[in-house]
Formats: C-alpha cells, structure tokens, sequence
C-alpha cells in the first residue's frame, strides 16, 4: 500500500482498484458434476417443459410442442422401455418464406445421468412439406430406465447440400414419468443453440 500522504491515502490506489491477480487451479474433485473429461458439456434438465432463464432476465423462446408416450414393459429379456414419437404442434420458428412447408424429422437421445453419456441415439423418419407433422413412430428400448433422460430434437432437413436447422429440443426425466402405463403428454420445444450432425 502507498504510504499516506497529509493522512490520506495516493488517490492511485483506492480500494477497488486492480494490485494483482492470484490465480487458483481447481482439482479433478472439485469440477462440476456435468464436466465430460474429454471437455464436452452436456446439460440436463430435471423437465423438459420448464423454461431456462437467460442471462438478460428473460425466458427461453418456446419454438413449439411435441407429444410423446412413455411407457415400460417386462420381456422375458429384462425390462423395455417404450418411446413413441407421435406429433408436432404450433411450430412458431420463422422459415425462410412465411409459407415454406418445412421436411422435419426428430432426433432423440437416451441419456445415462450419472455419467451424462448418451447411450442409445434414434432418429424418426422425415415429414415432408409439413408444419405440423405426425410421426406416429414407436421405439423400444431393452433397459432399464431409471436414472436414464430422454433428449429430444426437432429438426429440419434442409437437403443434401443444405445445412440442418434445430427448430427446438426438449428433454423427458425418466425417473419423474410413472411408466407402469402408458403415459401420454405435450412437452415444449425450447430454443436450443446445440449442434446437429447426422
């Protein structure tokens, strides 16, 4: 610290003015639980149809709502859990023309959250020149389900030579579903900046 002058401090060093910067180094034990080694992040949300909040205060955009059912089965095999893609709704993503039929598809994910790997991917087939398309496509799944999330994508197919387009993603907490029956339910499609390959 300067030394005072007339019993007051060198007004070039006030308190919050910048003298060093000490850096700490974090140990492997101390990272977030949600840090892949590998540095992959992979965020997971406890229901896919809450809202994040952005950083300016405001909502994440809801890009529109897609149903699915969920239900588990006993095979002699071990347990199935079943996933059925059924439809899209109020899709609200501008596309390039106000009356563009988009080619959408979903891309889904099933999730290990203790590990956040993604164990099992899938993907339905594309609905060609509809805005609200129904898929109606079932998955099944020989797994147990507990402690396993459910990531959903809803994607359009822009063509061979032209990028894909995320329109939204929604995510389904398997532990928070009753599936001893079939449970059928609207989740929204929130605005995601997550990438998509094929």
């Amino acid at each position: 610290m300067a030394p005072a002058q007339n019993g007051r401090l060198d007004p070039r060093h006030h308190r919050h003015s910048v003298v060093g910067v000490l850096t700490i180094q974090r140990t492997p034990s101390e990272s977030p639980a949600n840090e892949i080694p590998d540095g992959r992040h992979l965020t997971l949300r406890k229901a896919m149809s809450e809202e994040r909040p952005q950083p300016d205060g405001g909502k994440t955009q809801v890009m529109g709502e897609i149903k699915i059912a969920l239900k588990k089965e006993m095979k002699t095999e071990g347990e199935h859990l079943v996933l059925e893609i059924l439809q899209c709704r109020n899709i609200t993503y501008k596309f390039k023309s106000p009356d563009h039929l988009p080619d959408l598809y979903v891309k889904l994910y099933v999730v290990n959250v203790a590990t956040q790997k993604r164990i099992i991917k899938k993907k339905t087939r594309v609905c060609r020149h509809d805005r609200e398309p129904s898929f109606n496509e079932t998955f099944r799944f020989c797994m147990n389900p507990t402690g396993h999330s459910i990531q959903l994508f809803l994607v359009s197919n822009g063509g061979k030579f032209v990028k894909k387009t995320l329109i939204g993603e929604a995510y389904v907490w398997l532990d928070k579903v009753d599936l001893r029956k079939r449970v059928v339910s609207w989740h929204k499609l929130l605005a995601s900046t997550a990438q998509i390959h094929s």
